[in-house]
């Protein structure tokens, strides 16, 4: 009684999308770390409120990030939930990412600092388009 499981072909589209996401997704977190200890430095100029939200987005950040390196790592042995997994932190990524450079335009941060925001939209919406198109090579 063994029962055959259905193996999918690969798609090297998805292999590079998920070695693209693990080299990008290392670079945003030491982007993020690196950012995050040049603010600390700052931060007894800032509000209580705005070194909340700034800590608040840098650990969202982090987490997302994990989340889109999970995700890649399952996906690369095949297993549809790891798609999941990275659709959820690519959204959240993107939602703090928007968020974040709306609060740059308006904020002493400043307009360049949230255009340059908008541009790591471009990216993120991207690869979760690419990632949905190859969801029929997961299992």
């Amino acid at each position: 009684m063994s029962e055959q499981i259905e193996q999918k072909p690969t798609s090297s589209t998805l292999v590079v999308l998920c070695i693209l996401t693990l080299f990008g997704s290392l670079f945003i977190l030491l982007k993020g770390l690196i950012s995050y200890f040049i603010l600390e430095d700052s931060n007894a100029t800032r509000s209580e409120e705005g070194v909340l939200f700034i800590n608040l987005v840098y650990l969202i950040e982090f987490l997302s990030c994990i989340g889109a390196i999970a995700g890649a790592i399952i996906m690369l042995i095949g297993k549809k939930i790891g798609l999941v997994i990275y659709v959820i932190s690519s959204i959240l990524y993107i939602l703090l990412t928007a968020a974040f450079s709306v609060f740059c335009f308006f904020s002493l941060i400043g307009i360049p600092v949230g255009l340059l925001q908008f541009l790591y939209l471009l990216p993120s919406i991207l690869f979760l388009i690419l990632y949905i198109n190859q969801a029929e090579y997961l299992r």
